[in-house]
Order: C-alpha cells, then structure tokens, then sequence
C-alpha cells in the first residue's frame, strides 16, 4: 500500500523471516530519519507562513494543477481614462470622501467587457465550462505583505463610484483583518494591477475554478504616431 519494494526490507520479523506490516513501518520510520535536513547558513531566517498566505499558496498551487495558461498582451491607450480620473478623483473626494483609484474604472470596464464576452466569465466544473449568471470581479490587493482578492459581487451593475466605495471599504477591512471568507468568495473573473509595484506585465495565475484572469501593468508615456505626426501618449 505505501509502494515499497520488499527487496529493500531486510530482517523480517514474522514467523520464517517474512516481513509484516511492523517491518514496512519501521523502515518507512528508518527513511524519514535518514532524509536530509533543509541546508542553512548563517543568517538565514525561518518565517511561518500566514494562514492567508498559506491558503493562497495552496489555492495558486491547484490552479496551477488544474488550468492550461495561455496568455496574450496587449497595449492599450489610456490618455483620455487618465485625464477623466484626473477630472473627477478630487471632485469625488470632496463630495463623497472616497479615494477613487484607476482600479475602480479598470473593473467598471472588464464587467461590462464580460457581458459581451461572457465565455471568460466561467468557471470549470468537471468536463464542463459553466458561464455564470453573475459578474462578481475579484481585485487582487497586496496589504501588509500579504495577498488578498476580495469580490465585488454583481460588479456590472455598480458605477465607477460605487466600486471605488466598494474597493476602499476592503482595504479598511484588510488593514483592521476584519475582512471575511464570504467577502472573498464566489469570484467569477479577477483582476490584478502589478503597476504599482513598476511591474512593466505580468503573466498571473488563474484563480481556479475560474477561467481568466486579467493583468494589468505599468502605465507609462511613450510616443505614438497621430496620423503623421509623433505625439506623447
């Protein structure tokens, strides 16, 4: 049962030198022992893992498992977006108290993207593809070195500022560990911004049972030809 060769078991002790189940684990004991300790050096550190971060471990380690990653990259203009939220973050600020990100106009976006593409909106189950009814968009957050990915339930039905709301209200519950399993639960596609972090792109795992997820990078100037002429973008 434990698909060890009998050869390698010496000095039975059952009746006639047969070897019995006491001997199989006295050399499974015997193998544990003689394994090699982890090597370490000099200044080295040991930091349990989180059980957050224990439970994400796991959670990328099956998607990895179970999902085939394809992944394509794209650039996209975000001139006129960046002058909107240049536009209305402080006027919102102001009216509402709400610090609205880009991410919240990144994930008002996917949501109505995956109302027309809603084959990315599905998870696996079985030798099934199963598009769901709902868009719920989970928004992957690094607070406190660690990594969360909260839901926004029914997020193609919620404005700009109702996301934004719905975002800051996260990172509070995070920051004060106040957030539940049920606030990062039923995700049908998630979103994940590495261009805080100056990370040009990344190539994300999916969140299984999900079937996609989306990368967003660096934003950054760059010239582009209008027509003719070269212009900053």
């Amino acid at each position: 049962a434990k698909g060890i060769d009998l050869a390698l078991v010496r000095g039975g002790s059952g009746p006639g030198g047969r070897i019995v189940e006491q001997d199989i684990f006295a050399y499974c004991e015997s193998l544990a022992q003689a394994a090699p300790a982890p090597a370490t050096g000099p200044g080295d550190r040991r930091l349990p893992l989180s059980d957050s971060r224990r439970r994400m471990i796991n959670t990328l380690r099956q998607s990895q498992q179970q999902t085939i990653p394809v992944t394509s990259v794209t650039e996209m203009d975000l001139t006129a977006l960046l002058a909107l939220h240049a536009q209305m973050a402080h006027a919102w600020q102001e009216a509402y108290q709400v610090k609205v990100t880009l991410n919240a106009f990144f994930v008002r976006a996917v949501a109505l993207a995956l109302r027309r593409h809603d084959l990315l909106n599905a998870t696996l189950e079985g030798n099934d593809l199963v598009v769901k009814g709902r868009i719920n968009l989970g928004l992957a957050m690094h607070v406190n070195d660690n990594l969360y990915v909260p839901v926004i339930k029914d997020a193609d039905r919620l404005g700009v500022l109702e996301i934004a709301k719905a975002i800051a209200g996260f990172v509070e519950k995070i920051q004060r560990k106040t957030i539940t399993a049920a606030e990062m639960s039923e995700g049908t596609f998630t979103i994940t911004n590495v261009g805080p972090l100056d990370v040009l792109f990344s190539t994300p795992v999916i969140l299984y049972p999900q079937a996609a997820i989306l990368g967003i990078g660096k934003i950054s100037e760059r010239p582009a030809f209008a027509g003719e002429r070269i212009v900053k973008q």
